[in-house]
């Protein structure tokens, strides 16, 4: 829903205090179809603004947080006058989540009121590390789910799950640098048909179990919640028939993770546990130098790694692209695909490899590569570095 405020003749007027905050939603929104007529109760809401140009907004809206307790205070006042009480404030579970949305214009701000379909929080959070430690240089899951995306992991599965019932094909993923595991959760994540949303569940975020839109009045709650029953449904009928799947043919696709720093590994079979994949991963606290791969005829090896580049984590750097260069060159079999996330052009030239593809990416402040490499020969000497032949050609943004 998009409520902008228009003066009762329908013209544009910009909003400058509290007071004509107060006026907008008063004229604008319908808050017996946003919250309830008593009918079964006022719903629970809560309120977030974001600011967009905060440089052109007036003073008394220029804060976030008061400036969501304005439109909060207004909503709930205008209830009070209607009926005599106030709806409650949650801001876990609401029942209405709003997003407000005020634009600088210089002389007044503009507004937007919007219903969040979801409950509040970042999407990007799937619930696998809710209440644990995180790693410092930690991947958002987001991001790792997209970088796989982009690199056919989720094509590669689907083919290797097409020829299993006729051929002894087998898909080995491998993260020889996996940190707290973001990769490899989103990887196994794919591979077991896990929606994102149905994770949150799994992982006890029960806001997302019954989400704000099947509450809401001014929807057919019936039908709502019918559609979202079957949708839910469908996806838990999805996952099982992978898991139980990936169960009986464990060697249909593998994974392996790894990691030098035990604090590392910890944090990642934590997560594991969490997913309830940790069954389904080849955990180890190894060098790079020390790791094996099976070579066995029919494997498919598919290695993704995010290592050190110099930005959040800045110690053995050299050391750590050195393992990777033995590992990939000297370890892993002949058509083994390898991305590398970099961000450092001196660090992956340590890899001595001639790329087949690179994605520029941003994320944040941080210009990253996405590099995509063939071992066509172990330690073949024809092989080198050409990554960084043009710095930064177009931009290519992942969300977070």
């Amino acid at each position: 829903d998009d409520h902008e405020q228009s003066d009762p003749h329908g013209n544009n007027f910009l909003l400058r205090n509290k007071e004509d905050i107060h006026e907008f939603l008063r004229e604008s929104v319908n808050v017996k179809e946003l919250l309830g007529d008593g009918k079964g109760g006022l719903l629970t809401l809560s309120v977030k603004t974001i600011l967009n140009n905060p440089r052109g907004l007036p003073k008394d809206l220029s804060h976030s947080h008061y400036t969501a307790l304005t439109i909060k205070n207004a909503l709930c006042d205008i209830v009070r006058d209607m009926r005599g009480d106030r709806p409650s404030v949650d801001v876990d579970d609401p029942d209405v989540p709003l997003v407000a949305i005020l634009r600088g214009m210089g002389e007044g701000a503009t507004l937007s009121l919007y219903r969040s379909l979801h409950p509040p929080g970042s999407l990007h959070k799937r619930g696998y590390r809710q209440g644990r430690a995180i790693h410092k240089a930690a991947m958002k899951e987001t991001l790792a789910a997209g970088l796989l995306l982009e690199a056919g992991w989720k094509d590669q599965v689907n083919l290797i799950m097409q020829e299993a019932e006729t051929a002894s094909s087998s898909l080995l993923f491998i993260d020889p640098m996996a940190g707290s595991g973001s990769l490899v959760l989103e990887a196994c994540s794919i591979a077991m048909d896990i929606a994102p949303g149905l994770m949150r569940i799994r992982c006890g975020l029960e806001a997302h179990r019954l989400p704000p839109v099947t509450r809401w009045k001014s929807c057919d709650d019936e039908e709502v919640a019918i559609v979202w029953k079957k949708v839910l449904i469908d996806a838990t009928n999805r996952a099982k028939n992978r898991i139980r799947f990936m169960r009986e043919r464990p060697s249909t696709v593998q994974f392996k993770a790894n990691d030098i720093h035990p604090g590392a590994v910890d944090i990642m079979q934590s997560s594991l546990s969490s997913a309830g994949l940790l069954d389904f991963v080849e955990v180890s606290n190894e060098d790079c130098y020390d790791l094996d791969v099976d070579d066995t005829e029919g494997t498919m090896c598919f290695v993704c790694v995010n290592p050190p580049w110099g930005k959040r984590l800045t110690e053995d750097i050299t050391e750590s692209w050195e393992g990777l260069r033995h590992f990939v060159r000297n370890t892993c079999p002949n058509d083994t695909q390898v991305f590398v996330l970099s961000g450092n052009k001196a660090a992956t030239a340590t890899l001595k490899l001639k790329r087949d593809k690179m994605i520029p990416i941003q994320t944040g402040e941080q210009y990253l590569r996405w590099i995509q490499y063939t071992i066509r020969g172990k330690s073949d000497p024809n092989q080198s570095d050409d990554m960084h032949e043009s710095a930064m050609p177009l931009k290519s943004k992942i969300s977070e």
